[in-house]
């Protein structure tokens, strides 16, 4: 069997509460920073976005692998569910493993968030230098995200 989870997991959930779980967390964080790639995602695929959140919560960042599973836990048709997944898994939002364990190494991949934090830094720094419009911001972001899915 392989499991689900979302990748920087312990980044941006809370680290303390999960390490005190037995089992499951009660809740979990839901970053509002607006994600552009996301909010272009077909309303069916980011509910189960969401409701994946919800799912990585109880099972400690290890979704089991299993559509079944998923599609009973997220309300959500096996199809909605099959195509949801692995347009999640293309866009880097989820990623596939063999082990159920979390790794002990912190991910060495730069998050899409700190990027794009990174290149907002940039283009203030510069904003005070010289003009820049939201074409050309959104134009770094696409190459940035690109350059991500390439390399994860």
């Amino acid at each position: 069997m392989s499991y689900l989870r979302f990748r920087n997991w312990k980044r941006y959930q809370n680290a303390d509460l999960a390490k005190k779980s037995h089992g499951g967390l009660a809740w979990v964080k839901l970053w509002t920073i607006r994600d552009e790639e996301l909010m272009a995602l077909t309303p069916t695929t980011r509910l189960l976005f969401y409701e994946l959140l919800k799912l990585a919560g109880r099972e400690m960042n290890a979704i089991p692998n299993d559509m079944n599973f998923i599609s009973g836990h997220t309300g959500l048709t096996l199809k909605q569910t099959v195509n949801g997944v692995q347009t999640l898994l293309e866009g880097a939002w989820l990623s596939e493993t063999k082990t159920k364990r979390n790794s002990r190494n912190e991910s060495r991949k730069v998050s899409r968030v700190t990027l794009d934090r990174e290149v907002e830094v940039e283009v203030e720094e510069e904003s005070s230098k010289a003009f820049v419009d939201e074409a050309q911001i959104a134009e770094v972001r696409s190459l940035v995200d690109r350059s991500l899915r390439s390399v994860g």
